[in-house]
């Protein structure tokens, strides 16, 4: 067929054996589909053997290819926008919805369940001093659920949006009142905090500043600190081949940080704006060339903001495709479960 040619025409070509795996997982030829998954692996990785991480990135994209995206229906989910992550403990999802509420504009809030595989509770509004009669977007909180980071058009910024920050004693105590992050990340342009890395340490931010090019357009870019303790540092832009001429944001790495998702509408995509996933070697190792994550996960509507949630094993992302319940709704599909191991060996 076409793609076994393009294949026999240059057998090192990864993304060749990537589009085949997805032309098998069409055709439910799953021996050759894993085959060639294991192929595509081993070129972007050359290894002797395959390592965990590895089988778990072919396993992955194998399972959303096979999956059918569950809505996450009422209470989350409403007749307006709700988009948000799930935090890293997945007892808590945190969104921003404009069902009505304390401010009844697109505000942060956040839903609860007892346990990892147990229904979401009714989204309670964050309220103040979190939410204000300005745009708040989805929260992100570190591991801990004692440090909250969001975007907010309120008073008090830089620029056209900016990334504040809150702390709580515990997580039965009130939030206290944000702090802007200051110019150091946020600028005259807009932020907008994408996710922060297991250990606490890297911030991934989408921006709108001028790039390495000179030209403005949103960007995925990376601030960095050595401990939970220090400042972040100058935010670094990604570059290519994450960040393209086109609109690049809400990245969310994997617990280990060598899988990330992001969301683009570069060409190449399904529909008008779509989820994407690269990998890399080590964690100071460059990113490699992004993969569509093709359909059913993304449609020809939009379709953004995939993260992992480790303790029930599932990717979660955002969707405006027909059949939702509103605009943007959440949305939930089965992963692999990543081991103890590879869990353990992401926090060293």
């Amino acid at each position: 067929g076409y793609y076994t040619r393009i294949v026999d025409a240059d057998s090192s070509n990864a993304l060749s054996y990537l589009k085949r795996a997805q032309y098998h997982q069409y055709l439910d030829n799953t021996e050759q589909l894993v085959a060639d998954m294991d192929k595509y692996v081993s070129i972007v990785n050359p290894r002797t053997d395959l390592n965990s991480h590895d089988h778990w990135f072919r396993d992955m994209l194998v399972a959303l290819w096979k999956s059918k995206p569950r809505n996450l229906g009422p209470p989350v989910n409403t007749p307006g926008h709700d988009a948000g992550p799930v935090s890293p403990d997945g007892l808590s999802l945190f969104l921003a919805s404009n069902q009505s509420g304390t401010y009844g504009h697109l505000d942060g809030w956040v839903a609860t369940r007892p346990s990892a595989f147990g229904p979401w509770s009714a989204p309670e509004n964050l309220g103040a001093p979190i939410n204000t009669e300005y745009y708040e977007g989805p929260p992100v909180v570190e591991d801990d659920n004692l440090s909250i980071y969001f975007t907010s058009i309120r008073p008090g910024g830089f620029g056209e949006g900016d990334i504040w920050f809150s702390t709580r004693e515990t997580t039965n105590t009130p939030w206290d009142p944000p702090r802007n992050l200051g110019p150091t990340i946020n600028s005259t342009s807009g932020e907008a905090v994408s996710c922060i890395s297991s250990d606490g340490l890297e911030l991934y931010i989408s921006s709108d500043r001028p790039g390495p090019d000179g030209n403005r357009h949103w960007d995925i870019w990376v601030s960095k600190r050595i401990t939970k303790q220090d400042d972040w540092s100058a935010p670094v832009n990604l570059g290519p081949p994450i960040n393209s001429p086109d609109f690049d944001g809400i990245a969310a790495p994997s617990p280990d940080g060598l899988t990330m998702f992001f969301t683009s509408d570069r060409p190449g995509g399904c529909g008008n704006r779509d989820i994407w996933v690269t990998t890399r070697s080590t964690r100071e190792s460059s990113w490699r060339e992004p993969v569509n994550l093709g359909p059913p996960i993304n449609t020809l509507d939009w379709d953004q903001g995939a993260i992992i949630s480790v303790v029930d094993s599932m990717l979660y992302f955002n969707s405006w495709r027909p059949g939702g319940l509103g605009l943007l709704d959440m949305y939930k599909v089965p992963i692999p479960r990543l081991s103890d191991n590879y869990i353990s060996g992401s926090r060293d």
